[in-house]
């Protein structure tokens, strides 16, 4: 009946939307691992800027890299919660 392919169809954008979520969580704890290693990356320049190691260029691209390691986070960790809420509505029964 059409009650049941309903069914079938909210069911499926349930399991697809949580699978999105489980994909959000292994892209955000590797971005995160990613920024730790970014951080220390910056770190190490600044200090070696310090001990004219390195150039104030070399340091402000580090930076960069940094500063675009947490947007990136930041974005998926925002994506993420879109599902959440896309799926919060589904639960609730509020049509997109």
């Amino acid at each position: 009946t059409q009650l049941e392919l309903a069914r079938q169809g909210i069911a499926l954008q349930v399991e697809k939307i949580r699978t999105e979520i489980t994909s959000f969580d292994e892209e955000i704890n590797f971005l995160e691992k990613e920024l730790l290693l970014a951080d220390e990356i910056y770190k190490n320049y600044e200090g070696r800027y310090r001990e004219k190691l390195s150039s104030m260029s070399d340091v402000i691209i580090k930076q960069s890299e940094q500063i675009e390691k947490i947007l990136q986070l930041q974005m998926t960790k925002n994506k993420k919660n879109e599902r959440i809420f896309a799926l919060e509505k589904l639960a609730n029964g509020e049509n997109k």
